[in-house]
């Protein structure tokens, strides 16, 4: 049987040694300290996926000094066999919640590895979203949850709140985002006449402000995978106009590869 761990940063360690453990929600869960947490954590993924069977939770090197949310499934040869991600406690905006977190960390994944393989996967290798945030899921966070399941990430939640199904197709991800802003998606619009879908850049600064280029890959990956499988055809255009940024390019680069362009 696999024999693996889980290898995380020494400033998440520190951000998990300053949680204030005897707030109602964590002693709910038996969760009195840190090394409480990380069991605790060892035993949900090892629930959710018995063939990985963690065996211990460690600090180390992650290969990501500027992501203190990266960690990595190691198994006893060091082999990285997954990633993972954690969404710490405390306090996250809307628009925050798993874009800065974790797809600041799967682009540098994603620009060195995926664009390059053979596959269309997202991502080389399983990805596990561990949730650690105690608030009350927003809709907003609900639908970014169900656009990272869709595109294959497995999202374990520590307080066991009611899961979301992935999206199956792109106009029910497209009247989900409408829901969130009045009615309006400023991510892309559905030609159905045409069968297109043309690909926006929000109406975020993506050059300058980091937490909306994140949220830009954290709405946008899902939609061009979904329009692929949809068999829609995509126009990037507007959003090539505006190649000012990594992540940017990383969202074109994928749709390119994905429709062979």
């Amino acid at each position: 049987m696999q024999v693996s761990k889980i290898i995380i940063s020494d400033k998440l360690i520190e951000k998990l040694n300053g949680i204030d453990y005897s707030i109602q929600s964590w002693n709910d869960l038996g969760i009195n300290n840190q090394t409480d947490l990380l069991e605790h954590v060892k035993r949900l993924v090892n629930s959710y996926n018995k063939k990985i069977n963690i065996v211990s939770i460690d600090a180390g090197n992650t290969n990501d000094s500027r992501n203190m949310h990266t960690a990595l499934v190691t198994s006893k040869f060091n082999k990285i066999v997954a990633y993972v991600f954690f969404i710490s406690p405390g306090s996250i905006a809307r628009n925050m919640f798993l874009s800065q977190q974790v797809f600041s960390g799967l682009q540098n994944i994603f620009n060195n590895y995926c664009i390059h393989s053979s596959s269309n996967d997202v991502f080389n290798k399983p990805v596990y979203i561990i949730n650690l945030n105690d608030d009350n899921s927003q809709d907003s966070k609900l639908v970014t949850i169900r656009g990272a399941k869709t595109i294959g990430l497995h999202y374990i939640d520590l307080f066991h709140r009611e899961s979301t199904k992935i999206y199956t197709e792109i106009e029910e991800y497209d009247a989900d985002l409408k829901s969130l802003a009045s009615g309006r998606n400023n991510w892309f619009s559905i030609d159905n006449v045409n069968r297109v879908i043309q690909f926006q850049t929000g109406s975020n600064d993506l050059q300058n402000a980091t937490s909306e280029r994140y949220e830009f890959l954290a709405r946008q990956i899902p939609a061009v995978a979904l329009a692929c499988n949809s068999r829609y055809g995509i126009d990037i255009s507007l959003v090539e106009q505006n190649a000012n940024s990594e992540t940017v390019n990383s969202f074109i680069n994928y749709a390119k590869k994905l429709y062979n362009l």
